[in-house]
């Protein structure tokens, strides 16, 4: 059951160029599995035309980060990110494990978080003036790691209309 404030089961974080189809799947599934839970996906629940998602974070149960290419590359991403791990969310990890749909691995996601800190896109975004506007303070990457891998990654993997292993891609 939900709590307190809380408002969604589950937060679907992703990049839309490579995670909303997947996004849009897992949300129809699992509204159709359990018809009393509630998902938050962006295109369907941020009411706002302009601005940030990252503060309806706080009304999750549960934050769900899609990991695939570009994922860190987007402020926006990386902003409910830097919530769920400021507010203490539990996190799922799923990684796109297709290279046509934008894989990324485990050793990606930690090396672009790595590139991330050493780069200082976190101050060339703001986002650490965002996280003192918010009352906290920017958590270090080995903090942010450990939040996304603090339980076994799970692999986004398609069902094919062929038997397993006999399939051919054009």
């Amino acid at each position: 059951p939900l709590e307190n404030n809380e408002q969604y089961h589950l937060f679907l974080s992703h990049l839309w160029r490579t995670g909303q189809d997947q996004m849009r799947i897992i949300k129809s599934r699992l509204n159709e599995m359990i018809p009393e839970v509630s998902v938050f996906l962006d295109v369907d629940d941020l009411q706002r035309k302009k601005g940030k998602g990252a503060e309806l974070v706080d009304n999750s149960k549960l934050f769900l980060l899609f990991c695939s290419h570009g994922f860190f590359t987007s402020p926006n991403c990386l902003r409910e990110v830097l919530r769920a791990v400021w507010r203490d969310k539990p996190f799922l990890l799923l990684l796109e494990p297709d290279e046509m749909h934008g894989r990324l691995t485990v050793q990606d996601a930690k090396a672009e978080l790595i590139r991330l800190e050493q780069e200082g896109w976190y101050t060339e975004w703001k986002l650490d003036t965002e996280m003192a506007e918010w009352g906290g303070k920017l958590p270090t990457v080995s903090e942010i790691e450990a939040k996304m891998f603090q339980y076994e990654p799970i692999s986004w993997d398609r069902i094919g209309v062929c038997p397993a292993r006999t399939c051919v891609r054009p």
